[in-house]
């Protein structure tokens, strides 16, 4: 993965990493992102191709900008997200806690494709979307379901802006702990059953 500087004059080195919201249509990506940048609560709006927010802050003195795609969930831009997984340094998979439906039919998909095309040191996080609902998933079946792809997991309320903040945390601070463990080297993406013929060195997006 790519942790390089990014050198701004008069300006110390900024680090820029990419996360990637990932999920079926309707599970919530873009209200969390509505309800964690703007603090308002959208009713249900289908992304079109893909969406993008930045947040930026400091950790351990160092200036991190936080890149947060939000693709779309719906069957007919699926060929679009790939690239989002190769490019990510952190992947949040959202599942909908309000619908007659078992975690691994809801991820089962996307985890495949994380699989596929990710790379190996990728931070996930599995999220609970509306919580505040009556829950149709048990968190039985949530917490089976992550300890199984050995990834943390959270409950979520966008209406209820309950743990969104804590969400953001949880996957910010671990790809900031996976980098600072890589010591914020150039590191070549080594994605799963790639070409070793193909250039896979992570894209830089502004």
């Amino acid at each position: 993965m790519n942790f390089a500087p990014v050198a701004t004059q008069d300006a110390a080195p900024q680090l820029v990493f990419k996360i990637t919201m990932t999920g079926s249509q309707g599970t919530g990506k873009t209200t969390f992102l509505s309800q964690y940048f703007d603090k308002q609560f959208v009713p249900f709006r289908s992304t079109i191709g893909v969406e993008f927010r930045i947040h930026t802050d400091q950790r351990d003195g160092k200036e991190c900008r936080f890149q947060i795609w939000d693709t779309a969930g719906s069957e007919r831009f699926r060929t679009i997200s790939p690239l989002y997984y190769r490019m990510a340094h952190g992947i949040v998979i959202f599942v909908d806690l309000s619908i007659a439906s078992t975690v691994e039919e809801q991820a089962g998909y996307w985890m495949a494709e994380i699989e596929k095309h990710s790379s190996d040191n990728v931070s996930r996080l599995l999220v609970g979307a509306k919580c505040d609902l009556p829950q149709l998933v048990s968190d039985e079946d949530l917490e089976a379901y992550a300890t199984k792809l050995n990834m943390p997991f959270i409950k979520i309320s966008s209406l209820d802006n309950i743990n969104l903040s804590e969400a953001m945390e949880m996957i910010m601070n671990s790809i900031y702990t996976r980098s600072k463990e890589l010591n914020f080297q150039n590191i070549q993406l080594q994605l799963r059953h790639a070409n070793p013929q193909r250039n896979t060195t992570c894209c830089r997006l502004q």
